[in-house]
């Protein structure tokens, strides 16, 4: 027929295919490397309004208690709480406090097992004056100088795997309970201790 061709189509050898797939791979890759970022840069802009309350200190470090111990799931680590002989109690959204404690817990427990350190530990530790100071220690060799000052910039990690979202969520929690969040010290001896005032 007039204007009409032919095309032939060849099987593609294995080094084509080879190729090909690796290209698909990486294309799938990057797709969810960007859907990664997307879902993780939605999580820093969905911080709502904490609904503040007054809440019973006590019940709610047990509360705290109950939810790390069974996901820290390791034997050599020892977990301490160190509250007020007195009952207290804090002035604070209950749910989003929760997500900065049991982020940072997980950060240290990380750190521990990361580390390669036998006899982990690490302490949560609440007092009371004129605010509310929390702070949790570890001894899982602490972040080094270098990066120190950008633990808190949004998607910067040291991890492999890691967002890079966890401790910027952290600190917008902190901030809009108008509170603040501090690393007191880190040395590869004695591990770090964040301090929240409230």
């Amino acid at each position: 027929m007039l204007g009409t061709s032919q095309r032939t189509k060849t099987p593609l050898d294995a080094n084509q295919l080879s190729s090909l797939n690796d290209g698909l791979d990486a294309i799938e890759n990057r797709s969810n490397g960007l859907m990664n970022f997307t879902e993780a840069y939605r999580s820093l802009t969905r911080i709502p309004l904490p609904n503040i309350t007054s809440v019973d200190g006590r019940l709610y470090f047990q509360r705290i208690n109950s939810l790390f111990i069974p996901t820290h799931g390791s034997t050599f680590i020892a977990f301490e709480m160190q509250l007020p002989k007195a009952d207290f109690n804090l002035d604070m959204d209950p749910d989003l406090m929760e997500q900065v404690l049991i982020n940072l817990l997980k950060n240290t427990k990380e750190a521990i097992i990361e580390n390669g350190v036998k006899d982990g530990k690490i302490t949560l530790k609440v007092q009371q004056s004129s605010n509310t100071v929390i702070t949790i220690s570890d001894n899982g060799g602490g972040i080094p100088a270098d990066v120190m000052d950008n633990i808190f910039i949004p998607f910067f990690t040291t991890k492999n795997t890691g967002s890079g979202i966890g401790l910027s969520l952290v600190k917008q929690i902190v901030q809009l309970h108008k509170g603040d969040i501090e690393v007191l010290t880190s040395d590869e001896i004695n591990g770090i201790t964040i301090k929240i005032s409230l």
